[in-house]
Parts: structure tokens; sequence; C-alpha cells
């Protein structure tokens, strides 16, 4: 085992001076546990990866953020949506996602310095089935794939500075689809698995539940902030008094 390898988990986490480079909204979003958002239920897809050049993890780090955010092929919202919905830095997450489990990506650093094509990291990316599969999973700093290794090649001998490959984890949507529109954001009363009996509860999208093939909402409970699925609001669940909303 290389000493690449052997890097120490405090390395891992993104540094205070990582964190300063990034503004408060982007922070929010990588490292907060991911349950819905407005645009679908986002899930774990696959390894992706950004091949930059920077001086430091900081700035590589940085380059990486941006060049996953406006990735080609990136996949589309269901509704408006930013960037940053569609991926993770698996360095800022708290705990090992599915999709990395059984890699290794699960033990080796997530921000790992490459100088050639032959290194282990590049080489551990090259070993990954999805680098031969249809969508791209590298990229480099402007956001567009590098698609087989005579490019990856081509790119690291490019850089003026230190390479670096910088892992993460596409997001994809599920969910909500057309025609639920007008039910998201919006407060219903609906029985609360948590609190046992009816509450106030926001519906955060629709998706499709196919333990009983239908649509169902899913909810946050307004009392124990308790997410959950349950009536689409289209059937039994009742429109809220309080709903601020006509």
């Amino acid at each position: 085992m290389t000493n690449e390898d052997q890097t120490d988990e405090s390395d891992s986490p993104l540094s205070d001076e990582i964190k300063s480079l990034l503004d408060e909204t982007y922070t929010y979003n990588t490292i907060s546990s991911r349950r819905y958002s407005g645009d679908g239920t986002w899930i774990e897809s696959h390894l992706i990866f950004a091949l930059v050049e920077a001086h430091d993890k900081a700035v590589a780090t940085s380059k990486a953020a941006a060049a996953l955010e406006n990735r080609d092929g990136r996949p589309d919202p269901l509704f408006s949506n930013d960037g940053t919905d569609t991926y993770d830095l698996l360095a800022a997450l708290d705990s090992i996602p599915l999709v990395v489990q059984g890699t290794p990506w699960e033990r080796a650093n997530p921000i790992a310095p490459v100088g050639a094509i032959d290194d282990g990291p590049i080489e551990r990316m090259l070993a990954l089935p999805q680098f031969t599969d249809e969508d791209p999973i590298v990229f480099d700093e402007w956001g567009s794939p590098l698609e087989s290794k005579p490019e990856l090649r081509s790119e690291i001998n490019s850089f003026s500075e230190q390479g670096w490959l910088i892992a993460g984890v596409a997001l994809a949507p599920l969910g909500a689809g057309q025609g639920n529109e007008d039910y998201i954001g919006n407060t219903y009363e609906v029985s609360c698995p948590n609190c046992g009996r009816l509450r106030q509860a926001e519906c955060i999208n629709v998706t499709h539940d196919p333990e009983v093939d239908m649509d169902a909402g899913v909810w946050v409970c307004q009392d124990c902030d308790t997410d959950f699925r349950g009536a689409h609001p289209r059937g039994p669940a009742r429109r809220s008094r309080k709903d601020p909303y006509p």
C-alpha cells in the first residue's frame, strides 16, 4: 500500500481553508445530509472526478467544485435548480455513500495529487467500470469530459502546476415529474407517522412509490421535522387552514 493510500482520515474532510473558498449556500449543499429538494428527489448515481491543476489543495478543490457544477451532461432538473444540486464532493460528506462502498475510494484520498497517467489515483479511476460506460465520469476544470486514456494523458501533460484528481458523487433526479408543481411547497394536514396524528406538513415533493405502484407525497412535519412518504396531495391530504398560499 502506498503512502497516498495510507493518508490519515483527518485529511479527507474539507479543511477550514478550503471551506472559506466556498460560499455559504455551497457549503450547506455539500456538507448537510441530502434529503429532498424542490427539484425532486436526488439520489446518488455514480462516482465522478475533476482533473485540475493548482498550486495547492484549496485552489484545486475550488476548481473541482466549479468543474463538476458546470460539467457537460449533468442531468436536467425536473424544476429549476442550481448546479450544485447535481453532485457532492466526496471529501465534504460525513459518511461514505453507497456508490463508493466497495470501491478504492472508500479508503483512498478523495483529493489526490497526480502527475502522470500511471499514478495510483488515475489507475484506480481507469479501473472503474463506469469509465467505459457511455456517460463520462472525469472532467477538466472547464467541465468538459475526458473520455479516453490518451485524453487524460494529454491533459496531465499540459499542466504547468501540480495536477489533482478530486472525487465526487453524481446525483440524479428521481421523482416529481410534471403536473405536481401546484402541490410542492404548500402545507396540508396529513397523518404524521412520528406524531401519530394529523399534523400540518409541507409537501416538498411527489414521487412514485413502487411498493404500492402509485404517486405519493413527500412531507416534512411542521411539528417534529420528520420527513416521510404519505398521501398524494390530490387524494386524502387536506389543504391546511393556516397555509399561506391561496
